[in-house]
């Protein structure tokens, strides 16, 4: 015959927790009545002696269970099943009153406090539900002076919610970009733990959004903020048919998607003309792949803020040797300049004007569209556009969070930019 032996210290104090437990381990064997039976022996012996105790469970669990108990445990092809408790339950503190503590408050400790039903306090926090505006008050305002937090897991329940967010990055991304997915990242992260959210992060790749279809497929999260944007983005396609709340970090053609993005066109124009006004006659800008949206928002602002220059593009270079040919071709040529599209490309840009002993500036102009701490401790210190990724994380988070409440936010979010003049370009 199979035993389960429960321990149950004396003196710790916490009696009505230890009963719960056991609930907790036997309720996959117990039938639902025999869960509720339970829970009525141990409000039924609340009061009792307790150097009797573990012998009355015992007994009435047996004497009023046992048949659908043994026949739960025969349907799973396993002997008859008895339990023993070896230790007697410590006594049960007073939770009522003046000796309830706030650490461990729960929704029934303030159902029995105010005299009202547990569902009447579940609603007054979720909102939910017919309920008196006096009700409510009255709870909400003994919930404030005890401090009382609502279980996430339970909360998630009532709501349906899993009080998660998805944050999807690019697995592929170059060394180059982590530090911009670190800062919206922690932007994300923070803006999130204000609402008492946290935070799933998964991978794509390119056009492989399985992981995506993953979190999407098994309900693991109550909205997704994408990190990034393609020309031609499955993720967003795949967002949009799932109908789940979602913020794209970066700007789309597709219709219908919120977006929170820099600039980047008119932050890249006005510092192409800026150079331009410098006496700049020839340029070329070298850059990554133009699937991405924000490569293409780039090199527009480029093309249009050195309008009347001699213009030459070395694009698609995810190599480190690609930009370093692309750097090779720029001195055969002779130009005056070099604009770099991100802090990747500068970083290795400047690595190969130095190995070939080229003077910056004197003989030859370089600027980044991106700063970071990449290439800012350059010597000559390097013109670039500077953004702050982690307000981007911020903004798509709080955005994210009010459409997860209902709220219908601005379509499209364009936040600020700022052009910084150094010595590279003098």
């Amino acid at each position: 015959m199979e035993q389960i032996h429960i321990n149950a210290p004396a003196n710790d104090g916490n009696a009505e927790d230890q009963l719960y437990d056991i609930i907790d381990k036997f309720s996959a064997c117990f039938h639902s009545s025999i869960h509720q039976l339970f829970l009525n022996l141990i409000r039924n012996f609340l009061s009792y002696d307790y150097s009797t105790f573990t012998k009355n469970i015992q007994f009435r669990l047996f004497e009023l269970a046992k048949y659908e108990f043994a026949q739960k445990w025969l349907d799973k092809g396993k002997p008859f099943h008895y339990i023993e408790i070896e230790q007697p339950f410590a006594q049960i503190p007073d939770i009522s009153g003046d000796n309830m503590t706030t650490e461990n408050l729960t929704i029934d400790d303030i159902a029995r406090e105010l005299g009202v039903s547990k569902t009447t306090v579940s609603r007054s926090i979720s909102g939910k539900g017919r309920i008196s505006d006096k009700t409510r008050r009255r709870v909400l305002e003994f919930i404030e002076q005890n401090n009382y937090k609502p279980n996430l897991i339970a909360r998630g329940l009532a709501q349906s919610r899993t009080y998660n967010i998805g944050w999807v990055v690019p697995g592929d991304s170059e060394v180059g970009s982590l530090y911009f997915y670190q800062r919206c990242m922690q932007g994300v992260i923070d803006a999130a733990a204000e609402a008492d959210y946290d935070v799933l992060i998964t991978t794509v790749y390119g056009h492989n959004i399985g992981g995506l279809m993953r979190v999407l497929d098994n309900h693991k999260v109550d909205g997704v903020i994408l990190g990034q944007t393609l020309t031609e983005d499955p993720a967003i396609r795949a967002l949009k048919k799932s109908d789940i709340p979602f913020v794209a970090i970066g700007s789309t053609e597709e219709e219908n998607v919120v977006q929170v993005d820099n600039d980047h066109v008119t932050a890249c124009r006005e510092l192409s003309s800026i150079l331009k006004l410098k006496g700049i006659h020839s340029a070329a800008l070298i850059g990554g792949t133009e699937d991405k949206v924000v490569t293409q928002s780039r090199r527009r602002g480029f093309e249009e803020g050195m309008e009347g220059v001699q213009q030459y593009f070395y694009m698609n270079c995810r190599k480190n040797e690609e930009i370093e040919h692309a750097v090779e071709d720029v001195l055969c040529r002779k130009l005056d300049c070099i604009v770099c599209e991100d802090d990747r490309v500068c970083y290795v840009t400047l690595g190969k004007l130095k190995k070939e002993g080229v003077q910056i500036p004197a003989q030859l102009r370089v600027a980044s569209f991106y700063n970071s701490s990449l290439i800012e401790d350059n010597q000559p210190a390097i013109t670039s556009l500077g953004y702050e990724p982690k307000l981007l994380g911020i903004t798509a988070c709080r955005t994210l969070l009010a459409m997860i409440d209902g709220q219908t936010p601005q379509e499209k979010q364009m936040l600020g930019y700022e052009v910084m003049l150094r010595a590279s370009t003098l």
